[in-house]
């Protein structure tokens, strides 16, 4: 299976084995009480990211909360700092995605009035208050394009972890392309090699610090990856984790849609899903867009029969639509060019 090879292989040495040391496994005192260290689920999106999120949050000591983002407008946050705790209280509480979380914003208030006005202040009292909200210890955060931010995450709590969840690009290409919010296959295709080459660079900065996890071997043998997964945070394996009746908040009712199935028991046939969605020119695109990434992080299957004919074909629409796309170009340049130099004419002639 692809898991055994490429990425995985690359990785192997960054894979933690065991539980971590006495002194790694905490992140701080709240209250006197050592809170465990906090984790980050991230990954490209539509990779399986919600579905880990659902098998932690499934684990009696572990809760994750629906994507805060919060990482992604840390700055704006950071901004009003120095108006102090209410004005960044009320800045954040205007953000959409607070309301997934339907927290008591008392609560929030007084836990962050007790530390520094900071935005790591902001959100560990967050994410406090939403493991007091679920009655667990431990909290972890998915939120899959957070991968851009381990830097931060790992900044602000220096004994955290990160999992990092990988599905074949084809996959991903063709589930982003069906959401509401799909464009072009050539910027999923493009964010999805992002995702992949700052997952390696992830594991290569941090290697004790982040492990890797395929979409395909999760759901192929799911209890032999969790079981790897919770050693690598210092947690035990519940069997409730894999139960699909357990309880789980990380997929809101309005998410349902699109994310409804990973609260649902595990379905081994959504791996490789491209097999039974792409064929003939599609697929030989698709492998044109991710091949090298494919190939090197150990994905088969790129090369189709008679696919010859078929790339020189794709390739010549591409460059098709590329010189249409920079005619059209040099045709709004050259008007915007004429409108800009016309006030300049008129106030000459006067």
């Amino acid at each position: 299976m692809p898991g055994d090879r490429g990425m995985r292989a690359d990785a192997t040495t960054c894979y933690r084995h065991g539980p971590p040391a006495a002194d790694e496994d905490r992140c701080g005192t709240r209250d006197d009480h050592p809170v465990k260290a906090p984790f980050f689920i991230v990954g490209c999106p539509r990779s399986g990211t919600t579905l880990m999120a659902v098998l932690m949050d499934r684990h009696p000591g572990i809760t994750v909360p629906p994507e805060t983002h919060f990482l992604i407008f840390e700055q704006r946050l950071s901004r009003v700092a120095g108006q102090g705790h209410g004005a960044m209280l009320e800045a954040y509480w205007r953000e959409w995605r607070v309301a997934d979380l339907e927290l008591d914003r008392e609560d929030v208030g007084r836990r962050f009035a007790s530390r520094p006005c900071s935005a790591r202040s902001l959100f560990e009292s967050v994410m406090e208050a939403w493991a007091s909200k679920a009655r667990k210890p431990r909290w972890g955060e998915k939120t899959p394009i957070h991968l851009a931010k381990l830097g931060l995450a790992f900044e602000w709590f220096p004994n955290a972890k990160a999992i990092v969840v990988l599905r074949d690009g084809r996959d991903v290409v063709e589930s982003m392309r069906r959401m509401s919010w799909g464009r072009n296959p050539w910027d999923h295709a493009a964010e999805w090699r992002r995702a992949v080459r700052a997952g390696e660079a992830a594991l290569r900065r941090w290697p004790h610090r982040v492990i890797l996890t395929r979409y395909e071997d999760l759901l192929s043998e799911p209890e032999v990856q969790l079981r790897r997964l919770m050693q690598f945070l210092g947690e035990d394996f519940d069997p409730r984790q894999l139960d699909a009746a357990a309880p789980s908040a990380v997929v809101k009712d309005r998410e349902r849609a699109w994310k409804g199935r990973a609260d649902q028991a595990l379905d081994p046939s959504r791996a490789s899903a491209w097999h039974r969605s792409l064929s003939g020119d599609a697929l030989v695109e698709a492998n044109a867009r991710l091949g090298p990434e494919l190939r090197r992080t150990g994905y088969p299957e790129t090369v189709v029969a008679g696919g010859l004919l078929r790339r020189t074909r794709w390739t010549l629409r591409r460059v098709t639509w590329m010189l249409w796309t920079d005619l059209r170009a040099q045709k709004a340049r050259r008007v915007c060019q004429r409108l800009l130099k016309r006030p300049g004419r008129s106030a000459k002639t006067a």
